[in-house]
């Protein structure tokens, strides 16, 4: 059935000679017709931005040259465009990119001024649009100049904001914090690995008195674990079983899937259905978080298959099941995986064992379909991208 609705799309603009005031109180067309055009004067070297504030809820798209001037204006002095136009710049460009909608190299781009962006709204922004080229990147030869070049990005944001939570900052300095230290581990920085290994040895050497700041707890225990052995590991186990905190209890499962050795994911994963220690209802939550794991994403995958009668009998309802479906198959993105993962399809259908993960399933290989293509039309790009930007 189709009602033919039409939005009213509240537009607001501004350009380079705009003034403060106008930026501030901006007035408002309502577009209320299919297309519209609205005219206006601006100099052929000025940009316009659209959507001020973010006010409307949609993305704002350009022609290459006026990318291209908010681009230069961003590297020359990203200042003049306020906070939230900043972050909204580069959630829509990589939105649009995506989408096919403009080239990945201009969304590429606009993130080469971060090195001097100190606000947390647009470094939120462009962390979380990373994650999708992340995910794509991670088993091809590309990734390591793509680690140098976060890593070289977020370097100034990691020196600028520290380790030392006081606990009485404005909050979106200690969010700001939170992203500068995730991501330079994350990405691998040595001096980030260090010292999340060093503050969590502290905590082992006397488990009554942890020096953690509690805004840091996963990212020191996250790397911690990553960085060590078993010894760090069966310690967090252990504080997870002594603890009777639901947030300290929530922090320690997820960190306890970043362990770089695959007989403790592996290990991990066969405790989380014995339904002893960790309770049923947290059991998908544990295979998602090991399937996010790089080393951990193929060791989830096989064991949801060797296990999946348990898996499709003890965790029967859809959301479970998205949970499950959706980690384990987030990083698909070749026909061989495809494939596979169509043959795993077929043979779990011809044993009736799909029900409510019919859906999950299904989506699994339209969301591989599209990983497949985004790879084909980006990679060579991106590639050549970060070769030029990560030569010296």
């Amino acid at each position: 059935m189709c009602f033919s609705y039409i939005w009213q799309v509240p537009f607001t603009f501004a350009t380079q000679r705009s003034s403060a005031s106008h930026w501030n109180r901006p007035n408002v067309e309502w577009l209320k017709e299919r297309t519209r055009k609205l005219d206006t004067r601006v100099a052929d070297r000025d940009w316009i931005i659209g959507n001020l504030g973010v006010f409307g809820y949609y993305r704002t798209n350009y022609d290459d040259r006026n990318w291209q001037m908010l681009i230069n204006q961003l590297n020359t002095d990203h200042t003049v465009i306020p906070v939230k136009n900043r972050a909204q710049l580069l959630d829509d460009s990589f939105a649009l990119s995506r989408a096919g909608h403009m080239d990945i190299v201009q969304s590429l781009e606009l993130t080469e001024y971060l090195g001097k962006e100190t606000e947390y709204l647009p470094w939120e922004s462009a962390l979380t649009s990373f994650n999708y080229i992340n995910e794509m990147l991670g088993r091809t030869g590309a990734y390591g100049m793509f680690q140098k070049y976060m890593i070289s990005q977020i370097l100034p944001l990691y020196n600028s904001s520290g380790w030392r939570d006081t606990g009485n900052e404005p909050q979106l300095d200690t969010f700001k914090r939170i992203d500068a230290l995730q991501a330079a581990c994350k990405y691998g920085y040595a001096d980030c690995l260090s010292e999340a290994s060093r503050l969590y040895t502290l905590w082992m050497q006397n488990p009554a008195a942890n020096p953690v700041p509690v805004n840091l707890k996963l990212i020191v225990y996250c790397n911690g674990i990553r960085q060590g052995g078993v010894a760090e590991w069966d310690f967090a186990w252990e504080r997870y079983k002594e603890s009777n905190v639901a947030t300290e209890k929530s922090t320690l499962l997820n960190a306890l899937s970043c362990s770089a050795d695959v007989w403790i994911l592996e290990r991990y994963l066969n405790r989380a259905l014995e339904e002893k220690s960790i309770r049923r209802q947290d059991a998908d939550y544990v295979i998602g978080k090991v399937a996010r794991n790089p080393i951990g994403r193929f060791i989830a995958w096989d064991f949801v298959r060797n296990y999946w009668d348990t898996i499709f009998k003890r965790f029967g309802s859809f959301g479970a099941m998205r949970r499950i479906v959706e980690a384990v198959t987030a990083y698909f993105n070749t026909p061989f995986d495809l494939r596979v993962l169509k043959d795993w399809v077929l043979y779990i259908t011809a044993r009736g064992h799909l029900g409510s993960a019919t859906t999950a399933w299904q989506q699994a290989e339209e969301r591989t379909l599209t990983n497949i293509y985004w790879m084909q039309a980006n990679f060579d790009v991106i590639s050549g991208w970060l070769q030029n930007n990560t030569a010296t």
